[in-house]
């Protein structure tokens, strides 16, 4: 993993942030936060759409990502989102930390993901009505 010089050297100044809490743990929280507060806005005349905007920072419900998507798309019976956009990672695994995505840091971005729950060439999980 690849990390600035800049931080390293402040970390290295700094060693007792280290060892007395998760730096960056409390760093991201802040910083996803901003972001997911930025989204909402930007999403919010958009309405009626389903959302959570709560990745990485969580929420009051328990939530801990970033979801949205048109009240007419399909849901479950119990509620959960069969299909929506998300905040997610242009790479799968690159590295443990949102913030790194964030930052670009080992190839991997952030990116809005068109996210659906879905059975490739199983049968479908919404029943439909054939036209007439």
């Amino acid at each position: 993993m690849n990390y600035p010089k800049e931080m390293c050297l402040f970390l290295l100044q700094n060693k007792a942030l280290i060892e007395k809490e998760n730096l960056i743990e409390q760093v991201e929280k802040v910083v996803f936060k901003a972001i997911n507060q930025t989204i909402e806005k930007r999403i919010g005349p958009r309405n009626p759409w389903r959302s959570r905007f709560a990745l990485v920072s969580g929420d009051e419900e328990g939530n801990e990502d970033t979801f949205f998507a048109p009240l007419e798309w399909p849901v479950k019976p119990d509620t959960n989102d069969l299909v929506g956009y998300q905040l997610w990672e242009s790479e799968k695994d690159v590295n443990d930390y949102w913030l790194a995505h964030a930052f670009g840091l080992n190839g991997a971005t952030l990116c809005f993901d068109f996210w659906m729950d879905a059975r490739p060439g199983g049968p479908s999980k919404i029943q439909g009505q054939a036209a007439a």
